[in-house]
C-alpha cells in the first residue's frame, strides 16, 4: 500500500518514517489543536513541540501510530497518549518533559481484530 511506503525521512530516533506515520500524526495534531484545550503537543514524529495557546490547560505527548514499522507483518499497531497539566506556560519544553507521575491521564489504543483502549488516571 502507498501508506506503508517510506516518506523519505527518519524520525529523531532514526526510524524510517512512513506516510501513514505522517498522516496519523497530522490528524492527531489537528484534532488536538482544534479542541481548544491543548497548550502544547509533542509527538514522536515532530522534532519540536507544537505550541498552541499558553493559556490552554493541557499538554499532550503522543506516538500517533506506535508499531507502524510492523504493519507489513500484520502485527497490531496502537496509539500512545500522555496528558499533563499546563504547569509551565512560558516553557513548552519543560511542559512536555514533565515526570510520568504528574500525568493527568495516559492511554493506549490497540488496533487489531478488535480495538482496545486502556485508560489510566490517578486516584
Amino acid at each position: 500500500s502507498s501508506f506503508q511506503a517510506s516518506a523519505g525521512g527518519a524520525s529523531y530516533e532514526g526510524e524510517t518514517v512512513k506516510k501513514l506515520d505522517l498522516l496519523s500524526n497530522d490528524e492527531m495534531n489537528s484534532h488536538l489543536l482544534s479542541s481548544g484545550m491543548v497548550a502544547v503537543i509533542a509527538s514522536e514524529e515532530d522534532r519540536d513541540p507544537i505550541i498552541s495557546n499558553s493559556s490552554h490547560p493541557f499538554v499532550v505527548v503522543h506516538d500517533p501510530l506506535d508499531g507502524s514499522s510492523n504493519i507489513d507483518a500484520n502485527i497490531p499497531v496502537g496509539t500512545i497518549v500522555g496528558i499533563y497539566r499546563n504547569r509551565y506556560p512560558r516553557d513548552p519544553v519543560a511542559n512536555v518533559l514533565q515526570k510520568g507521575r504528574d500525568m493527568v491521564a495516559a492511554c493506549y489504543a490497540l488496533y487489531s481484530l478488535s480495538t482496545t483502549l486502556v485508560l489510566a488516571v490517578p486516584d
